[in-house]
């Protein structure tokens, strides 16, 4: 008797083993399946009163500004790395104000109570940048598109000294993507650039707070990637103290809880072109929102001293009411959106034609679309991002082929874009300026695996970099069945891990009773 006693109590053991071990198997199945939460950027707003979180850099702009312009890379913009205190530099975070220097129009911050300030009255050959690295997550996801966002609000002010324009004070923003090694975007505006609507006080220019929304699509930037932030400032590099550059940044993260606008549209174009560029606007600032207007005014060359206006051709924007300057004209388009629910969007797009005399020369070869907004009753404008669209000869571009090879499946994309090869679609193209390069990103499908590039790439890396110089080229991408299936891991619901746990303890005591 005492025997089977033990015995029962060994059986029981082993099956309250047994059931911690599936049990735990379950959690941690669970566990993995479900989304993180939390976004990727920490402090984004700056509310912690510091730059907690956030890398701070000083430079100095004293080797006769910008080395290649315009810029497209932090290197081109020639800086000397010096420490705060040498330089006397300043950037910090700041509470609730104005800037004096827009004569107090100006107000900060954004969102919130704090704001960080880049570069504060930076002349002298200053220049100050902050970065941060974050892990991107399944918060910054927005559930309107299903892709990873990267969102964030900057206001300029800067001081027009009239120097040439690669010794302007200027900001500049850039965000890679260091998992896959690729830029996913950048910006670069100087005192004075035409095709942005800068306010004037004396000899400052400032905007409105400018929304600015990275959102390249899945194989270019999705959840797990690492991805880098930086925005600098600089005052100007014929070193007057007068003559500084500064921003404020805030509400860096996946979500903008506000009324926002963006553009998309051709990286590329040539003289005389019609172009098309679509304005989307959302509303997330958690509440209806009335009166909304959408203004776009032409977009316009570097042609100095005088810029070159695109000139209106049509509009197609269904179910809005909108007044535009004519065909042929240049001037403001604008559209009345009127009420517009928390988490609605929309879009409309403009065609323009290109000026027919516009510079096809670097670095005056670009169509500046930065003088749009947003605005609502009781609700101040909210400027886009600067988009620009270069300028080339045809007589000295080229054509980039992609092409699709092996027995799996795939996608390529491109950036800039121009390259939009999705599973069904065996070869695209496109044109490419001589000395430009185009960066293509293969995306797996299902089970499928990306084999390697071949032509004017190689290499197994998702991603290459195809240099364009006096000759056409041509990249196949390769893609292959995987040769192990994947085996699915279920995503149960709390309902569905319980019903599996009661289901297990049930077969348990059965077993128990069968062995009594």
């Amino acid at each position: 008797m005492h025997r089977r006693l033990e015995g029962v109590k060994t059986a029981a053991s082993q099956r309250q083993s047994l059931f911690k071990g599936v049990l735990a198997a379950v959690l941690a199945a669970a566990t993995l399946a479900a989304p993180v939460a939390q976004a990727g950027y920490s402090n984004g707003g700056f509310e912690t009163g510091d730059f907690t979180d956030w890398n701070v850099s000083y430079y100095s702009n004293t080797n006769g500004g910008i080395s290649t312009f315009p810029p497209t890379d932090k290197s081109h913009l020639n800086l000397t790395t010096t420490t705060g205190a040498a330089n006397g530099n300043n950037t910090i975070v700041v509470g609730v104000g104005t800037d004096a220097g827009t004569g107090n129009a100006l107000a900060y911050p954004k969102w919130g109570n704090n704001a960080a300030l880049v570069n504060q009255t930076g002349g002298s050959y200053r220049t100050s940048g902050i970065d941060q690295t974050a892990t991107m997550t399944a918060g910054d996801i927005d559930a309107s598109d299903g892709n990873v966002h990267i969102r964030f609000a900057i206001a300029p002010v800067l001081v027009n000294p009239s120097h040439p324009n690669h010794q302007q004070p200027y900001f500049y923003v850039e965000v890679t993507n260091i998992t896959k090694g690729t830029k996913l975007f950048y910006t670069f505006n100087f005192a004075n650039q035409p095709g942005v609507p800068w306010y004037t006080v004396g000899s400052t220019q400032y905007t409105d707070w400018q929304a600015f929304d990275i959102a390249p699509g899945a194989g270019l930037l999705d959840v797990g990637d690492q991805v880098r932030l930086e925005i600098i400032a600089a005052g100007c590099a014929q070193g007057a103290s007068g003559h500084y550059g500064h921003v404020y940044v805030d509400g860096i993260g996946s979500l903008f809880a506000s009324l926002h606008v963006t553009v998309s549209g051709p990286t590329t174009a040539m003289q005389g072109d019609q172009v098309t560029y679509t304005y989307t606007y959302a509303n997330n600032s958690g509440v209806p929102a009335t009166g909304v207007v959408v203004n776009a005014v032409n977009p316009m060359d570097n042609t100095s001293p005088t810029p070159l206006n695109a000139t209106f051709v049509s509009l197609n924007a269904p179910g809005l009411t909108c007044t535009d300057p004519g065909v042929g004209n240049a001037g403001t388009v604008s559209c009345d959106i009127g009420a517009l629910a928390d988490g609605a969007t929309g879009s409309f797009q403009i065609t323009y034609t290109v000026p027919p005399t516009a510079s096809v020369i670097a670095p005056n070869n670009n169509l500046n679309n930065g003088n749009y907004h947003i605005a609502a009753d009781s609700v101040s404008p909210f400027l886009g991002p600067l988009f620009q669209t270069t300028l080339f000869d045809p007589a000295a571009s080229y054509t980039l082929t992609l092409n699709k090879g092996g027995a799996g499946v795939g996608s390529v994309i491109s950036s800039p874009v121009g390259i939009s090869c999705a599973e069904g679609c065996s070869s695209d193209s496109m044109l490419v300026a001589s000395g430009g390069s185009v960066t293509l990103t293969a995306v797996t499908s299902g089970t499928n695996v990306f084999t390697g590039w071949s032509g004017a790439c190689t290499g197994t890396d998702l991603t290459c970099v195809v240099n364009v110089s006096n000759a056409d080229v041509s990249v196949t991408a390769n893609f292959a069945p995987d040769a192990v299936p994947a085996i699915p891991v279920p995503v149960l619901s709390p309902l569905g891990l319980l019903g599996l746990i009661a289901a297990f303890l049930a077969a348990m005591g059965w077993v128990s009773r069968r062995k009594r």
